[in-house]
């Protein structure tokens, strides 16, 4: 059944931010068919249905390039945003950390708020971080039952680790600097002897998601949590898994100033060279954060072929930076755009995402420009798509690509007036917002209509949340706790 949807302007999401002006897109069976003039058209393939109206913009669904599936962030639960490798304490081991279990209902309202603001591909990096394995496939299964219910694609990607828990540094002789009533506290919450899942364990788990829902709506990535917290052994096995397969690989890198200077101490070529070393850098790496890189590994990551997950808000939130983008590009990085469940305003909203990273790439110079709107876009949802290994079926709108459409109310960004000489791509990045999306389609099919899930019903999901997310409250013995283990750090790495 040939459809349409249609809009005073079309962005096509490719890299010379193609518009089509009164143009439309024709798809059939969730494939798109052509996109043009919607005179053409409409005169071609005269569509039994056409979405869509003047007052609209179309453009290509957008990607998440890097989540955790958290609808209630740890912000609501626990303490608020410090420097990431204090945040990991103060997280980890408040009460609430240890939180009645909504994994469906987490994921999904974080996949609906998704939804609502116009993604519709996302990679979710999973925790997976106790030895029952057993127990963790009933979650990862809750979670991308939730995914499924929503309609959202999804890039899974397991998480695992196995070293440095609390700091950059070998578990026992952390604990080991920990006063004894510290200690005693992390026996008693089980912390104590630290326990990791085995290699074998992981891929046992990996391989039986795998089988169950892999598909053009779920795919799977290795999540090794990141390279200062991965043994050499680990990421050799998910490298040679991962060339033998054909699997990404989607991990944390050089997030924080400590992340590097941890690697500057560990290794002589710091991580990067230590990925290097284990034959990691190739297109099938997706870096995740990549704050502290410097220029000459920007460089070798380009030449390897690899690519990067920015996360502006979150970098900011958790004291780590400003990523250096323009550099990344400039040397052919290919880089998404993700949000961390941990975006600006908590609210998971891709248009602000999209715009914060424009706004930070502004050199202080009188010459500069902004990177362009187009580029902005297609970082979005072109590299998007290559870094979920969705970008067969997905990315910029042309032929054979599956429908995934935003349809947005342009009369509402319009608000008072836009005058002819503006420049729509800009008009859409800097002004629009998930409040401005109108209708969804994932595969030709709306799941999004006039600002609303048409699957889930949003009030008796928030309601559940509200019933079940029972907060036990922190405690003076967790906070005596915590403040160690800060104090701990704090020592630490000053001394680096």
């Amino acid at each position: 059944m040939t459809e349409a949807v249609r809009g005073r302007y079309v962005l096509t999401g490719d890299i010379q931010g193609s518009v089509i002006e009164d143009g439309a897109v024709v798809f059939d069976g969730g494939t798109i068919l052509d996109l043009g003039p919607f005179s053409e058209m409409q005169a071609i393939y005269n569509p039994v249905k056409v979405y869509g109206s003047p007052n609209h913009v179309v453009l290509p669904g957008l990607v998440n390039s890097h989540s955790h599936g958290l609808g209630v962030n740890l912000l609501r639960v626990g303490p608020g945003d410090e420097p990431l490798e204090r945040w990991f304490i103060n997280t980890w081991y408040h009460p609430d950390g240890k939180r009645v279990p909504i994994f469906y209902e987490n994921t999904l309202l974080d996949g609906l708020q998704m939804l609502k603001s116009g993604v519709t591909t996302v990679v979710h990096h999973h925790y997976f971080s106790e030895a029952n394995s057993e127990n963790h496939l009933e979650v990862m299964n809750l979670c991308l039952q939730a995914y499924k219910d929503l309609g959202l694609r999804v890039a899974f990607a397991p998480f695992i680790r196995d070293r440095h828990q609390f700091a950059y540094l070998d578990d026992g002789a952390f604990i080991s600097s920990l006063p004894a009533y510290a200690v005693d506290s992390l026996r008693k919450i089980g912390k104590i002897p630290v326990r990791y899942p085995t290699a074998a364990q992981y891929f046992q788990a990996f391989d039986k998601l795998r089988s169950q829902h892999e598909g053009d709506h779920t795919r799977f990535l290795f999540g090794p949590a990141g390279p200062q917290w991965c043994t050499p052994q680990l990421l050799k096995e998910i490298q040679e898994r991962s060339e033998l397969e054909g699997i990404g690989i989607h991990t944390h890198v050089l997030e924080s100033p400590m992340q590097r200077k941890y690697g500057e101490r560990e290794y002589p070529g710091g991580l990067i060279g230590y990925l290097e070393e284990l034959g990691l850098l190739n297109s099938r790496l997706t870096l995740v954060h990549g704050v502290q890189m410097t220029g000459q590994e920007i460089k070798k990551l380009a030449s390897a072929g690899c690519k990067v997950a920015h996360n502006p808000s979150s970098n900011l939130r958790l004291f780590n930076g400003v990523a250096p983008i323009r550099e990344m590009l400039e040397a052919g990085l290919s880089v998404g755009l993700g949000m961390d469940s941990t975006s600006l305003d908590d609210d998971e909203d891709m248009f602000r995402e999209m715009r914060l990273c424009s706004i930070l790439q502004r050199p202080r110079r009188i010459d500069a420009s902004p990177i362009p709107s187009s580029v902005i876009l297609h970082m979005n949802i072109a590299n998007g798509a290559k870094i979920a290994q969705f970008e067969d079926i997905i990315g910029p709108l042309e032929r054979g690509k599956k429908a995934d459409l935003i349809l947005l109310d342009f009369l509402k960004i319009e608000e008072p007036f836009i005058g002819p000489e503006a420049d729509v791509l800009s008009i859409i990045l800097h002004l629009a917002t998930k409040r401005h999306v109108d209708t969804v389609f994932i595969d030709g099919c709306p799941v999004v209509e006039q600002g609303k899930s048409n699957r889930i019903d949003e009030a008796k999901l928030l309601q559940d949340i509200r019933q079940k997310y029972k907060l036990k409250g922190d405690d003076p013995e967790s906070k005596k706790l915590r403040r160690a283990m800060t104090d701990e750090l704090i020592r630490l790495y000053s001394a680096w």
